[in-house]
Protein backbone atom coordinates (compact mmCIF):
# COMPACT_ATOMS: atom_id res chain seq x y z
CA UNK A 1 0.00 0.00 0.00
CA UNK A 2 2.93 2.40 0.61
CA UNK A 3 3.91 2.36 -2.88
CA UNK A 4 0.75 3.10 -3.99
CA UNK A 5 0.53 6.03 -1.29
CA UNK A 6 3.00 7.17 -2.72
CA UNK A 7 1.76 7.04 -6.37
CA UNK A 8 -1.41 9.00 -5.64
CA UNK A 9 -1.46 12.40 -5.29
CA UNK A 10 -4.27 14.72 -3.64
CA UNK A 11 -7.86 13.87 -2.58
CA UNK A 12 -7.01 10.21 -3.80
CA UNK A 13 -4.17 9.99 -1.66
CA UNK A 14 -6.16 11.33 1.53
CA UNK A 15 -8.91 9.02 1.43
CA UNK A 16 -7.13 5.70 0.75
CA UNK A 17 -5.07 6.58 3.83
CA UNK A 18 -7.64 7.33 5.69
CA UNK A 19 -9.23 3.84 4.50
CA UNK A 20 -6.19 2.09 5.32
CA UNK A 21 -6.75 3.58 8.91
CA UNK A 22 -10.02 2.46 9.30
CA UNK A 23 -8.95 -0.48 8.19
CA UNK A 24 -6.59 -1.10 11.19
CA UNK A 25 -9.05 0.12 13.23
CA UNK A 26 -11.68 -2.28 12.70
CA UNK A 27 -9.06 -5.00 12.84
CA UNK A 28 -7.69 -3.72 16.30
CA UNK A 29 -11.53 -3.75 17.52
CA UNK A 30 -12.06 -7.23 15.99
CA UNK A 31 -8.46 -8.39 18.34
CA UNK A 32 -9.67 -6.22 21.12
CA UNK A 33 -13.11 -8.04 21.50
CA UNK A 34 -11.61 -11.36 21.17
CA UNK A 35 -8.86 -10.39 23.52
CA UNK A 36 -11.19 -9.36 26.06
CA UNK A 37 -13.34 -12.47 25.95
CA UNK A 38 -9.76 -14.45 26.29
CA UNK A 39 -9.28 -12.58 29.90
CA UNK A 40 -12.66 -13.34 31.34
CA UNK A 41 -12.22 -16.44 30.00
CA UNK A 42 -8.86 -17.25 31.95
CA UNK A 43 -10.05 -15.63 34.80
CA UNK A 44 -9.60 -17.90 37.27
CA UNK A 45 -6.95 -19.60 35.30
CA UNK A 46 -4.00 -19.35 37.33
CA UNK A 47 -0.16 -19.27 35.86
CA UNK A 48 2.07 -21.87 37.05
CA UNK A 49 5.61 -20.48 37.49
CA UNK A 50 3.91 -17.11 38.49
CA UNK A 51 1.05 -18.18 41.00
CA UNK A 52 -1.30 -15.23 39.35
CA UNK A 53 -4.24 -15.38 37.14
CA UNK A 54 -3.30 -15.68 33.18
CA UNK A 55 -6.02 -12.96 32.96
CA UNK A 56 -3.61 -10.65 33.93
CA UNK A 57 -0.93 -11.83 31.21
CA UNK A 58 -3.24 -11.75 28.54
CA UNK A 59 -4.50 -8.23 29.70
CA UNK A 60 -1.68 -7.06 27.54
CA UNK A 61 -3.56 -7.78 24.22
CA UNK A 62 -7.09 -5.41 24.81
CA UNK A 63 -4.35 -2.62 25.96
CA UNK A 64 -2.18 -2.70 23.10
CA UNK A 65 -5.21 -2.77 20.70
CA UNK A 66 -6.77 -0.03 22.83
CA UNK A 67 -3.61 2.06 22.49
CA UNK A 68 -3.42 1.00 19.00
CA UNK A 69 -7.09 2.60 18.24
CA UNK A 70 -6.42 5.71 20.09
CA UNK A 71 -3.42 6.17 18.12
CA UNK A 72 -5.00 5.53 14.72
CA UNK A 73 -8.00 7.94 15.51
CA UNK A 74 -5.74 10.40 16.72
CA UNK A 75 -3.87 10.36 13.16
CA UNK A 76 -7.07 10.27 10.89
CA UNK A 77 -7.89 13.45 13.34
CA UNK A 78 -4.19 15.06 12.15
CA UNK A 79 -5.11 14.08 8.43
CA UNK A 80 -8.48 15.51 8.71
CA UNK A 81 -6.94 18.72 9.79
CA UNK A 82 -4.04 19.36 7.91
CA UNK A 83 -5.48 17.13 4.74
CA UNK A 84 -2.10 16.03 4.07
CA UNK A 85 -0.23 12.80 4.25
CA UNK A 86 2.83 12.52 5.88
CA UNK A 87 4.41 9.14 4.23
CA UNK A 88 7.68 9.05 6.15
CA UNK A 89 5.60 8.36 9.95
CA UNK A 90 3.35 5.83 8.20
Amino acid sequence: MDSLLQKLKGKAKLFLSLFIDLVVIGFAIIVFLSGMELVQSTANQPSVALNISMSWVYMSIPIAMALIIFNTVFEIVEKIKTKTIDISTE
